[in-house]
């Protein structure tokens, strides 16, 4: 019995932690401490059932709903605002990158289609010129 109930209580911290959308320290700290708190709940009261543990914090959306009560909103947003700064820099910069390396690859083609290249062979004696041979 031990071992389901460490697994639900397992999924029920991830459902809390994915209902807080957004990472940042205050968040992390805000769930390392109900994480122990939590587990200190399990051990003092010898909690065998998961009801209970629900029961006594409440489901993962009236904790994230009690956590986004308490936190000032001015830093959720600002955390939102550079997490899509960051993501629109990221796509900016691949678009960037693969239009350069197709303008190359075009370009390449074009130049490379019709062009011939000589080799020249020095041989002791002889003209130069009349040695160069012509390679597709």
């Amino acid at each position: 019995m031990k071992n389901e109930l460490a697994a639900e209580v397992k999924r029920y911290k991830c459902r809390i932690k994915s209902n807080l959308l957004c990472e940042t320290k205050l968040s992390k700290h805000f769930l390392a401490d109900l994480s122990d708190a939590i587990d200190n709940y399990i051990e003092e009261k010898a909690v065998t059932r998961f009801a209970d543990v629900e029961k006594h914090f409440g489901s993962p959306e009236q904790i994230a709903q009690s956590f986004f009560a308490e936190t000032d909103i001015t830093v959720i947003r600002k955390k939102i605002r550079l997490r899509q700064t960051v993501i629109l820099v990221l796509v900016v910069a691949f678009l960037i990158w693969a239009t350069s390396i197709t303008v190359s690859l075009i370009e390449g083609m074009q130049h490379n289609e019709h062009n011939w290249y000589g080799v020249e062979y020095i041989i002791d004696g002889t003209d130069p010129a009349s040695e160069t041979e012509r390679l597709p």
